[in-house]
């Protein structure tokens, strides 16, 4: 049997170098960005450009994540205010045990970035699930 297994984990951090404390904590702040979470890092110009960098952020998680997310802030969701962002995501693609029965889909709420809220399928079982972690 072949299986086929892909997972993409991706990390990175978009900070404002002007806020004093960023500034201070920067070298530290960058090593465990790069460390602990094995993420990039990038200064950004939160208060002049926000627009910009919502920009920014999306096309870098679509180019990381070759256009399986094409946005993944709304328009809005930087403003002048903002002085960090954290981006993670998470794909995954493998070949299932057993195949998923499709009539155990079930709309349920989603809840969006922005607040809202909307329907969309979601698998459903009523099988006990085992749960594994692993840790490096």
């Amino acid at each position: 049997m072949n299986l086929i297994l892909c997972i993409l984990i991706l990390s990175t951090t978009f900070l404002l170098m002007e806020f004093p404390m960023v500034v201070q904590l920067c070298p530290l702040l960058m090593e465990i960005v790069k460390k602990v979470y094995k993420a990039t890092s990038k200064s950004v110009d939160f208060q002049n450009k926000p627009v910009e960098v919502v920009n920014e952020v999306n096309q870098w998680t679509k180019k990381n994540t070759n256009g399986l997310i094409e946005e993944i802030l709304p328009h809005r969701a930087v403003d002048n205010m903002t002085r960090l962002v954290l981006v993670n995501a998470l794909y995954f693609k493998g070949v299932w045990n057993e195949k998923f029965n499709a009539s155990k889909t079930k709309n349920h709420k989603f809840h969006l970035v922005n607040g809202r809220s909307v329907q969309a399928p979601f698998m459903t079982s009523l099988k006990k699930q085992y749960i594994r972690v692993f840790r490096s």
